[in-house]
């Protein structure tokens, strides 16, 4: 019944069965498979209660969980912390098979890098993305953000040409996803 909330994206309701299962690597892998839709909804609070529910050891162990916390610290302001969670995540993430997450976290340092003023390392962390995504071709979302991602931070280090190239290029790839 959880799994079929699972593709149904309820969920609140498979959160619910599997907390009451108590199986942590399911709630570990649906906090994982829903957190971007709860990032995007604004639902920080839901996604900060669920992640509390999580044993020290599964949030400190679990770098896509880091790098989840990473996001939900930026979101609050809290920019330091969100880069120091987002290195943790990144270098776990560098030894495991999880691309997408890796790609999603590059994605998030390179914003946190930005908002700092960092741009090199922003510029860094997009192109790395970018690089790990053409060696992923079905990793067509993620390609989209992180061209996003580059020309926002080419647009505040004064680059407009270059970033309206690639932003017209992100804009191109999130219309075929619709």
């Amino acid at each position: 019944l959880a799994a079929y909330y699972v593709d149904q994206r309820d969920w609140e309701r498979a959160m619910s069965i599997y907390s009451r299962i108590g199986n942590v690597d399911q709630v570990s892998d649906l906090i994982r498979d829903a957190s971007p839709g709860l990032i995007l909804g604004g639902r920080l609070v839901t996604l900060t209660e669920w992640i509390d529910t999580l044993p020290e050891d599964e949030k400190k162990n679990r770098p896509e969980i880091l790098s989840i916390l990473g996001t939900v610290a930026m979101m609050r302001g809290a920019i330091p912390q969100s880069l120091e969670l987002l290195n943790r995540a990144i270098s776990g993430l560098r030894k495991s098979n999880l691309i997408q997450d890796l790609i999603a976290s590059l994605i998030r340092r390179s914003i946190v890098n930005r908002y700092m003023g960092k741009y090199t390392q922003a510029m860094e962390d997009a192109d790395e993305a970018l690089m790990i995504c053409s060696q992923h071709p079905k990793e067509k979302r993620l390609r989209a953000e992180a061209l996003r991602v580059k020309g926002v931070t080419l647009y505040q280090k004064g680059e407009l040409r270059n970033s309206l190239v690639l932003l017209h290029e992100a804009l191109a790839k999130y219309q075929v996803l619709k």
